[in-house]
């Protein structure tokens, strides 16, 4: 970081009118793979809702085609007028457009997934990409710093028409204004005005200038840091699994770190007034949208601490999630208005080493000139050898660095004939990146070269296991047992057809398609081996838990039929339900053990519980039952009435006595039940003989069992 004085020293030195930022031809704008994806857009989801779980996980991936659909947003005609824009932005302007559909951001920032597949994808400077996440209501429009369309213009596009398209659900809409938004906003940049590019340079190093001054003031005043130059905080979330940070220091790091961007936003905006008042609005375009972006960050999180401190509660989980994303909104604050700072420091270098710089350029850009047929030669064998979409990431590598090198000799011609060293450095800085955009060109056909060869070269030896698996767990499943066999085998049917394709008779068309296919293949078997594994072991526990509860149900059914048999003249018709009922179930549980073990568990444990009630009630009836009215009197003698009367009340209450009396047949209820024998001892002596007294009876009626 270069202190406050070499920025107010540059700034001194910059005393030039304000010109048109000369326009940069469609050839000439590019950046190697791991060129950084400047923001331009950030979310459709309104910032106060809760984020929802996405359905499906998506990480950063190389994307195979301009068009990339995976969760099936695009319809057949969506697709076409996609296509349509991105064919006719690459035919007018030579700018591409990559789209690519998920449900899921995989918990990653738009912008930092976005970055990482442009990165995987091997994007040049003539690309953007749109990534759009449907279930999270997500999305990122970007490119790196050297696309043609400047970073604030693709933020305008991507907040204007992209969010209003994205809103509505037109998925198709929404990549079709980014590739019109781009189109029309390169329209005019096209061009060739060689004569102004150094003035261009020059009002991006006024621009620098006024950040780092800005920058190194904030700075200053931030009490806490991380050590890496950033404000306190910038580093706000915790390793996975760390304990939580303590609630009182969460809630004063997320103040300070607020009073800290608060100071810096204020200071930036009294500096950027002052930067459009000297060198006019339009050359600070790029600061101005770095000040916008940073404000509503704040506002934001502002927004938040307010939430915190009203007389609403909340509980503390909520608390402490709104005071990270205040962390992380005053964290990408400070970051907006410091991200070209980088680039100030080299030019400031390189304007300290001028002379150097000068003599070294021309055999730097005879050096790369002299890659370019080699790089020509490798592209048409790699178009004879492979599918277009494994190498077209480069396939205009070779035309584009002839292109940044052409601009690299108009911007060396420029640098030597400056008088001023500030301007001959700028030019002198243009010429350096663009030798450097032009060796990682043709760096990239080089290694994809190399990656794609020892891909193909691998394949055999990657495919082989992965086969051998895949038998391994047909067995396991064929061995598992259970419902969910059906299930597995179909989940097996589909790695088999992927791994078919890798190993077609046509042989591999992309090599590293073909790797990622077989790992994904590879990581589909490690789960269905681990479910046919719970499968099979689920079937084993019920298989040796049905055996035991077949046994127990069994021995309750018994248990209760002879109850209900012995008892019968008192059991009523609910508990004889519940035995039905009972028996019923065991049978199924029974036909069930030899194809369904968890089914037949199921029955089982059924039945059993119904045998239970089939007791339970059978007994409560028993306990209830009236038996002979008046009881027999005195009986014989004193004695023999008791036993007699035990005998007839037992063959009532097991159904003989009824049975006997009915026929076996009719069950009569006999009115005035059974009276006593008359009183005294002996004979039919005392009162009134034969069947008299009180009340009682049996009536109604069973069933046969």
């Amino acid at each position: 970081m270069k202190v406050l004085g070499r920025a107010i020293t540059a700034l001194a030195l910059l005393t030039v009118p304000v010109l048109t930022a000369a326009p940069v031809s469609a050839g000439t704008a590019a950046a190697g793979p791991a060129a950084a994806v400047a923001p331009a857009a950030a979310s459709a989801r309104p910032a106060a809702s809760a984020p929802a779980a996405p359905l499906a996980m998506d990480a950063p991936f190389r994307l195979p085609g301009r068009i990339t659909d995976r969760n099936g947003s695009l319809s057949s005609s969506g697709r076409s007028s996609v296509q349509s824009a991105v064919d006719r932005l690459q035919s007018e302007d030579n700018l591409q457009l990559w789209v690519v559909y998920v449900d899921s951001f995989d918990g990653a920032s738009a912008s930092n997934w976005a970055q990482r597949t442009f990165q995987l994808s091997s994007l040049g400077s003539n690309a953007a990409i749109l990534a759009v996440a449907t279930v999270d209501r997500a999305f990122y429009l970007g490119a790196n710093s050297n696309f043609r369309v400047s970073s604030s213009t693709l933020n305008s596009i991507g907040n204007g028409a992209v969010t209003s398209a994205l809103s509505r659900g037109d998925w198709a809409g929404a990549a079709v204004a980014a590739a019109d938004g781009i189109r029309s906003s390169a329209g005019g940049s096209s061009g060739s005005k060689s004569g102004l590019i150094w003035v261009a340079a020059l009002i991006v190093l006024v621009v620098l200038g006024v950040v780092l001054w800005l920058r190194s003031r904030r700075r200053a005043k931030v009490a806490a840091g991380d050590g890496s130059g950033g404000v306190a905080g910038e580093q706000p979330g915790q390793p996975q699994g760390a304990p939580l940070e303590d609630y009182d220091q969460l809630s004063q790091r997320s103040v300070q770190i607020l009073i800290d961007t608060d100071n810096a936003v204020r200071t930036s905006e009294t500096q950027l007034q002052l930067a459009e008042q000297t060198f006019g609005a339009a050359s600070m375009t790029d600061f101005r949208a770095a000040f916008e972006q940073a404000r509503t960050s704040l506002a934001e999180a502002f927004r938040l601490r307010q939430q915190i401190d009203d007389d609403e509660p909340e509980d503390e989980a909520t608390r402490r999630a709104w005071m990270a994303q205040i962390i992380d909104k005053c964290t990408a604050a400070d970051r907006a208005l410091d991200a070209q700072s980088q680039r100030f420091d080299e030019l400031l270098d390189v304007r300290n080493q001028l002379p150097a710089v000068l003599s070294s350029l021309p055999a730097q850009v005879d050096q790369q000139a002299g890659r370019i047929p080699a790089a020509t030669s490798t592209l048409q064998r790699l178009s004879q050898t492979y599918a277009p979409g494994a190498f077209s990431a480069v396939s205009t590598n070779a035309t584009e660095a002839a292109s940044r090198l052409e601009l690299a000799r108009s911007s060396l011609s420029q640098a030597s004939a400056a008088t001023d060293p500030t301007a001959g450095a700028v030019a002198a800085r243009s010429a350096q990146e663009a030798v450097g955009q032009a060796r990682t060109l043709l760096d990239a056909v080089d290694k994809l070269d190399h990656d794609l060869s020892a891909a193909a070269a691998q394949l055999p030896a990657q495919l082989a296991p992965v086969q051998a698996e895949l038998g391994a767990a047909r067995a396991a499943v064929a061995r598992s047992g259970g419902g969910d066999q059906a299930g597995l085998t179909a989940r097996l049917d589909q790695v088999q057809a992927a791994l078919d394709a890798v190993a077609g008779p046509a042989g591999p068309r992309d090599p590293l398609l073909a790797q990622q296919r077989i790992r994904e293949a590879d990581e589909a078997l490690d789960v269905i081996l681990a479910d046919s594994r719970t499968a099979q072991q689920n079937a084993e526990k019920a298989a040796s838990a049905l055996a035991a509860a077949l046994d127990s149900a069994q021995a309750k059914i018994a248990t209760a039929t002879d109850y209900v048999t012995t008892r019968r003249g008192a059991v009523g018709s609910t508990a004889r339900t519940r035995l039905a009922e009972a028996n019923r179930h065991y049978d199924a549980a029974d036909r069930l053990a030899a194809t369904d073990s968890a089914a037949a568990l199921a029955e089982a444990h059924r039945a059993e519980s119904l045998a239970d009630e089939a007791i339970d009630l059978a007994q409560n009836d028993v306990g209830g039952f009236g038996g002979f009215g008046g009881g027999y009197g005195g009986g014989y003698g004193g004695g023999y009435g008791s036993n007699v009367g035990a005998n007839i009340g037992g063959a009532v209450l097991g159904g003989i006595l009824g049975g006997i009396l009915s026929g076996g047949g009719n069950h009569r209820s006999y009115g005035g039940g059974w009276g006593g024998f008359g009183g005294g001892s002996g004979g039919f002596g005392g009162g009134g003989g034969g069947f008299g007294g009180g009340g009682g009876g049996f009536g109604g009626g069973g069933g046969r069992f």
